[in-house]
């Protein structure tokens, strides 16, 4: 109900006025409240509308660069959103007024990114579009990334990012900061399973044992990557 509902949301959205962003600085994991309450269809849809009024209020006032839902098969994660504030404490009241998180159906997991490849595009979007795309969560291995191995593993890393990823799709590559676990993302145009599949299993810090990938489906606006 809440995917679905959330790709029209999206959808509305862009039909707005196109605001370009600053610099892109925190990235959002949108995940599943740890005690969400019972609520009634009827309260579900009161709740959908104020959480797309939401998305289109920041996204109006140039604080949202895109936003969208993924299926993550744990189901704790349930979207993300890139927002460009001045800091970290500013991002609780601009989801003040969205019930989901207010109510406690979802919490804001926020992580300040460093963009190592590509950007977001928020002009010339399709305002009647959506895009299956494919998002790469990298998360912390075995390795430990301060180790000699490592540390010369990430020049490498970083080469393959900018230099193989584009056969695969990949439009967007930021790491992450501030998080026990998640160490950077990715977002791919399209659906390339296989080739981005390929190219994780050469990635060198995943080879390494330094980083764990997990690819899932990721919808965002069309022409968003």
């Amino acid at each position: 109900m809440i995917l679905t509902s959330v790709i029209l949301g999206l959808t509305l959205m862009t039909s707005a006025p196109q605001v370009q962003p600053s610099k892109p600085t925190f990235f959002i994991f949108l995940v599943k409240g740890k005690n969400p309450p019972q609520a009634t269809q009827e309260e579900i849809g009161k709740y959908q509308m104020a959480h797309i009024e939401n998305f289109k209020r920041l996204f109006n006032e140039g604080k949202l660069a895109t936003a969208g839902p993924l299926a993550d098969p744990t189901e704790y994660k349930r979207g993300i959103i890139i927002l460009t504030v001045a800091s970290k404490s500013d991002i609780p009241p601009l989801f003040e007024p969205d019930p989901y998180v207010a109510k406690g159906f979802m919490e804001i997991q926020a992580l300040p990114l460093s963009i190592e490849f590509g950007k977001i595009n928020t002009e010339a979007i399709d305002p009647n579009g959506i895009e299956e795309n494919r998002i790469v969560v990298f998360t912390a291995g075995a390795v430990n990334s301060d180790s000699a191995s490592a540390r010369s593993a990430r020049l490498r890393h970083l080469d393959h990012i900018r230099k193989d990823g584009i056969k695969s799709g990949l439009a967007f590559y930021a790491s992450l900061q501030d998080s026990p676990d998640i160490r950077a993302v990715a977002l791919f145009r399209g659906k390339k399973d296989k080739e981005i599949l390929d190219w994780i299993k050469k990635d060198p810090l995943v080879k390494n044992g330094t980083l764990k990938a997990t690819k899932m489906p990721q919808w965002l606006s069309k022409g968003a990557l």
